[in-house]
């Protein structure tokens, strides 16, 4: 039997979860399960934590999310400049009405999970507009974006919440195990 490589030797033998990548998707799996008791490593590829995410600043586009809610706007649903409009008219031929209902329906659960049973914090995008440019002036509006809290007094930095142990190669990757401890405020 030959020796393990150094990332052979990163990876533990189990977990009850094994997530790939560190974006949004990935972090929110891994911090969902980890606060759910269960045992998460989180492998990226990248030399830092973010994928994606990180190129964006973090901010997520989640409509009637409960910061905006609490800063009093509602927003009609279905209105000519409510989200699905919006949604319509950048997704076109993709547009997918059970997927779109889902994500309407899931998007502001989601944020007040991580607000309520993680130590992530966040900050309202009340004032930050659409990122689309080009969509038409009437369908676009304010108050659908969140970010996280990264540096704001009382909330965890994202890398305390999401790992535990991390173990980086000279090359570039990380492998980490998500904290139950660390997740759960």
């Amino acid at each position: 039997m030959s020796n393990p490589t150094h990332r052979e030797r990163m990876l533990p033998a189990e977990c009850d979860l094994l997530v790939i990548g560190s974006g949004a998707g990935g972090l929110s799996a891994a911090v969902t399960a980890a606060a759910l008791g269960l045992d998460v490593v989180v492998v990226e590829k990248d030399a830092q934590f973010g994928g994606t995410t990180a190129w964006s600043g973090g901010w997520m586009w989640i409509p009637r999310n409960p910061l905006a809610v609490e800063a009093g706007i509602r927003e009609d649903l279905d209105g000519p400049r409510g989200p699905r409009a919006y949604l319509r008219h950048a997704l076109g031929d993709n547009y997918d009405p059970a997927r779109i209902d889902m994500f309407l329906e899931q998007g502001p659960r989601a944020v007040e999970f991580f607000r309520s049973q993680t130590a992530l914090g966040f900050i309202d995008g009340n004032a930050v507009p659409d990122f689309h440019g080009t969509t038409p002036r009437r369908l676009k509006a304010a108050a659908r974006c969140a970010r996280h809290r990264s540096t704001a007094a009382g909330s965890a930095p994202i890398s305390s919440v999401c790992a535990r142990r991390s173990t980086s190669s000279r090359r570039g990757g990380w492998v980490s195990r998500a904290a139950p401890s660390c997740a759960i405020s």
